[in-house]
């Protein structure tokens, strides 16, 4: 799951979700930019919501 979220949501800055079809249930992993270019700071950060 760690690889996951860092080459797919980190890596792309973007969203990403995964479905259980199954168990009728979806985790959707949500990219936070909280970027600062101008101060090369770079906090940005990934949520699940399950």
């Amino acid at each position: 799951m760690k690889a996951l979220v860092k080459e797919e949501v980190i890596g792309k800055k973007s969203d990403y979700v995964i479905r259980d079809d199954e168990a009728g249930t979806a985790t959707v992993i949500r990219y936070v930019d909280l970027s600062r270019p101008e101060s090369g700071a770079d906090m940005s950060l990934a949520i699940a919501f399950i």
